[in-house]
């Protein structure tokens, strides 16, 4: 189902994307009228600020490893990152 991109070694953004949406109507999740529904990049927010949080509660400083995650969701710069630290 997914395409393997080796020249980046990662799977292909379009691949995910595509399976993304094939399977969230699949979920049968009710979304209200004048919600918006699920997007892909929510995801990947819920799992850093959840990433953050864990280090935090766990006593980790964030900003020590704020590279780590970066890298993980695939920014080329942690100030692309760090938008998670913003509390609004």
């Amino acid at each position: 189902m997914f395409t393997f991109n080796s020249k980046r070694g990662s799977v292909d953004e379009g691949t995910i994307s595509i399976t993304f949406h094939a399977l969230w109507p699949k979920l049968e999740l009710h979304i209200p009228p004048g919600v918006s529904p699920p997007r892909l990049h929510d995801l990947r927010h819920s799992f850093a600020v959840a990433t953050l949080l864990r280090w935090y509660r766990e006593g980790i400083d964030p900003n020590c490893r704020l590279m780590h995650l970066s890298t993980f969701l695939g920014h080329v710069d942690p100030t692309s990152t760090s938008v998670y630290l913003t509390m609004n």
